[in-house]
């Protein structure tokens, strides 16, 4: 189904741009029923896997320390934060 030609002109070909809108946005996600499955044949844990998921990366940012990049003395460098609105492609 990831794979019908189609929907994705050459699937096999690594192109995410296909995913995007002209303005550079996120096209919406109708492709997340792909992993699990629909229908009658659906997974049953796919709300456990979903949730487990969640759990485990929940937990790993709880424990870790996020810190900024060190100068060869073990000094902090400052950093001036930045976001952007999209995908850098």
């Amino acid at each position: 189904m990831a794979h019908d030609e189609s929907r994705y002109p050459n699937p096999h070909t690594f192109i995410p741009e296909r995913f995007l809108d002209d303005d550079g946005s996120l096209k919406p996600d109708d492709t997340q029923h792909l992993a699990f499955r629909f229908g009658r044949r659906m997974c049953v844990g796919r709300h456990f896997a979903d949730t487990s998921v969640w759990a485990v990366m929940a937990k790993v940012l709880a424990i870790s320390d996020i810190l900024g990049p060190l100068d060869e003395n073990g000094v902090e460098i400052p950093m001036e934060p930045r976001f952007s609105t999209g995908i850098a492609v």
